[in-house]
């Protein structure tokens, strides 16, 4: 019975892994990308009036964090992982 616990274990340790690895790439790969069109989109904003841009980017943030929170109440929280589990 151990042993089957430990393979199931096991498996879903490489399944967390894996997921993690996946986010961690998405998230890099949307950083490159913001820091090239970043200063493309920047520098006209930035033209017109100083403080432009940053009002964009705090528009832009506070509009991700009202979807995210609308999709978490949507779907409710993902159950614990491995590392939170004591």
């Amino acid at each position: 019975m151990n042993s089957v616990c430990a393979i199931g274990s096991g498996l879903e340790v490489v399944v967390v892994y894996s997921s993690v690895k996946q986010t961690l790439a998405a998230l890099q790969a949307a950083g490159s990308l913001a820091r090239i069109l970043g200063p493309i989109f920047a520098a006209p904003l930035f033209m017109t009036h100083p403080l432009l841009p940053y009002f964009t980017c705090a528009v832009i943030a506070i509009l991700t964090g009202l979807i995210t929170l609308r999709r978490l109440h949507t779907t409710g929280p993902r159950r614990a992982s491995l590392a939170t589990r004591a």
